[in-house]
């Protein structure tokens, strides 16, 4: 596995500044729900487990309202794995993008972000190898280019509304945690554990 040393990271950690629910809760943004589902994305295709609260720091605008992420700990042993990984859970136990049901792959989430997915669409494979082959094998880039194409025919399948940066809003955020979709990242940022609500 590989990753990037750096000194700092901007922002602030849940647990090391002890956020509590209620804060976290009132200083959400839907800019930040986009940055969460943005990350999940290519959390999925690299089949990044850990990227829990612990591993990442928030960004606060100077009115100190969350609408940023600043992730770190990126080099995962299990990532970039050389099988066709395509359901997977993290160590916090995030609902994976992807479930199957009756046989298909059905994406998990209500949104997803639209010029993530308009790239993702317009990816081809000589494309993602040419991007990657320096740092992965051929087995590593086939097994990510598998999940692209399953993700990509999930989403049409299930015409997932894609949301430009304005379309993010309160609404979107009640739907992503009215508890259809499992323990999204967004939920477990809201949640956390039990030691560090209130």
């Amino acid at each position: 596995h590989f990753g990037y040393l750096i000194d700092n990271a901007n922002g602030v950690n849940v647990y090391d500044n002890r956020l509590t629910v209620r804060e976290r809760g009132q200083n959400l943004t839907p800019l930040l729900q986009k940055k969460f589902n943005e990350v999940g994305l290519l959390d999925y295709f690299c089949v990044l487990y850990d990227h829990s609260p612990r591993n990442y720091n928030i960004i606060p605008n100077d009115n100190g309202v969350f609408n940023g992420i600043c992730y770190f700990d990126n080099a995962e042993v299990d990532s970039f794995p050389f099988v066709k990984k395509r359901i997977f859970s993290t160590w916090c136990s995030e609902s994976c993008l992807l479930v199957k049901k009756g046989g298909k792959y059905i994406f998990n989430r209500p949104y997803i972000s639209y010029p993530v997915a308009n790239r993702m669409i317009g990816l081809t494979k000589e494309e993602l190898s040419s991007c990657l082959k320096v740092y992965l094998s051929k087995m590593q880039i086939s097994s990510i280019w598998d999940r692209v194409c399953i993700l990509k025919k999930s989403i049409n399948n299930e015409n997932i509304t894609a949301l430009n940066t304005n379309e993010w809003n309160e609404n979107t955020i009640l739907e992503e945690t009215s508890g259809k979709y499992g323990k999204t990242n967004l939920v477990t940022f809201l949640t956390g554990y039990e030691y560090i609500t209130g």
